[in-house]
């Protein structure tokens, strides 16, 4: 018995001495392997089992495709990955904690039927997936990826994320035919994926085009394979202006449309223009408390090679509420 102890023992205390650095160049190799991306770690890598396995990583970087202007497509300052570990007994991997500290994204359009977002997956390295059928399952002709009870398998082992942790974040895009820049900074938030069928609850604060605010996303689960819940709610500084979209996707796999109710309301109409549109401070006039709601229907998305994304058609019915000023 103390023979088995002492080696129980090692395998998880081991680690804990074991220089990770010196595998820098293998775990490199495989991403490169699995996403065609050249990955960069500059800083140290540190991995431990006790009290519960974690994966820390410093200043990582992933590189750009031939083309966009930023030598990077993402940048990392840190990297911390927490796992349960009696889940991996039964060939789960349940990520408590996933935390990006300073991590930057690179969006770009270098063309109109180019960007530097798709990731080249080796095909022997593919998520195998199966939708709500045992592990081993015949997989549907022509889908090489599917999930178990909604979680991602890779080798087996089923995925689930508890808790993803945004600490000062940047997305940039930048479309080279338009001269279009868009930044949001200063991105701080918390996701909570109960599964990839939902539901789906975020928050957090983020700067976007110099204007604070702070946001709230509920996605539930998808109905029928069809239909997917969402609610959606910012509060802007300026003007103390609150918006909301409470709707629905429906169609998602064929035809996607967006329905649903669109308020915004704000204690200082001034002061939301001037922030919206960069300008200085309007009349005392605009000085008033304003509201409006939109029924937004029929809103058909399509995914176009010039942009990200753009609607294909909209029509949407605002209707301006009196206030007593």
């Amino acid at each position: 018995m103390s023979v088995v102890a002492v080696f129980l023992a090692a395998i998880f205390v081991a680690p804990n001495f074991v220089d990770w650095n010196q595998y820098r160049d293998e775990l490199t190799a495989y991403a490169k392997s699995f996403t065609g991306r050249e990955l960069e770690i500059k800083g140290d890598i540190k991995f431990a089992i006790l009290p519960s396995p974690i994966l820390a990583i410093k200043d990582l970087r992933i590189a750009n495709s031939k083309g966009p202007r930023d030598a990077d497509i993402a940048s990392l300052e840190s990297l911390e990955i927490h796992l349960a570990l009696t889940p991996l007994l039964t060939k789960n991997i349940q990520v408590t904690n996933l935390k990006l500290g300073n991590p930057v994204i690179n969006l770009e359009n270098t063309s109109g039927s180019k960007d530097n977002l798709p990731f080249r997956l080796n095909s022997k390295n593919k998520t195998t997936i199966t939708n709500n059928e045992p592990v081993g399952s015949p997989q549907r002709p022509g889908n090489n990826n599917s999930f178990v009870n909604n979680k991602p398998v890779i080798s087996g082992f089923k995925i689930q994320i508890n808790n993803f942790l945004v600490e000062n974040g940047t997305i940039n895009y930048r479309n080279i035919s338009s001269g279009h820049i868009e930044t949001i900074d200063k991105l701080n938030g918390r996701l909570r994926l109960a599964s990839l069928n939902g539901p789906i609850d975020a928050e957090g604060t983020a700067v976007v085009r110099k204007i604070p605010l702070s946001f709230s996303v509920s996605v539930g689960q998808i109905v029928q394979e069809r239909t997917l819940p969402i609610n959606i709610t910012t509060n802007i500084i300026p003007g103390s202006v609150k918006t909301s979209f409470n709707g629905f996707i429906s169609n998602i796999q064929e035809n996607p449309q967006i329905k649903g109710i669109f308020t915004v309301n704000g204690s200082k109409l001034d002061k939301f223009l001037s922030a919206i549109g960069g300008t200085a401070e309007l009349p005392v006039i605009f000085s008033k408390p304003f509201s409006a709601n939109a029924n937004c229907k029929d809103q058909r998305i399509r995914i176009s090679k010039r942009d990200l994304w753009q609607y294909q058609q909209y029509e949407c019915n605002v209707v301006f509420k009196k206030t007593r000023s």
